[in-house]
């Protein structure tokens, strides 16, 4: 999994643009999250797929830990069973990250994200 860094990191060196890609990726690096709403509100595409990976933001923020993020991004149409260039969708991403997580508060903040995946995927 990434972390922050990581996570803003991979953004800019894949070419991410000034739609929700870089808006979260700003987001994360400075911890303004209403600047996702802003570019949603304008019109970004929440599905939109980084260039380099296929990743797309609700699996940034997945990856990333962004539980609120997650919420966010469900709440505005972003696709459960979009997937990436590895084939994975953002509940595999989720699960990895309860394979991966280096304790229990993160285990448990990914397991939360795969229950809310999970339910937002049976609506």
């Amino acid at each position: 999994m990434f972390n922050a860094g990581q996570l803003f990191e991979s953004l800019l060196s894949s070419g991410a643009g000034n739609g929700l890609l870089q808006q979260l990726a700003g987001a994360v690096q400075g911890g303004d999250f209403g600047s996702i709403l802003n570019s949603i509100s304008g019109g970004a595409d929440v599905n939109e797929k980084d260039e380099k990976n296929g990743t797309t933001p609700l699996q940034m923020a997945i990856m990333a830990g962004l539980t609120e993020i997650v919420k966010l991004l469900l709440s505005k149409g972003a696709s459960v069973n979009q997937t990436n260039n590895e084939g994975k969708n953002a509940l595999d991403i989720a699960k990895q990250g309860v394979d991966d997580a280096p304790d229990d508060e993160t285990k448990e903040k990914f397991q939360e994200m795969v229950q809310m995946l999970v339910q937002h995927s049976n609506q």
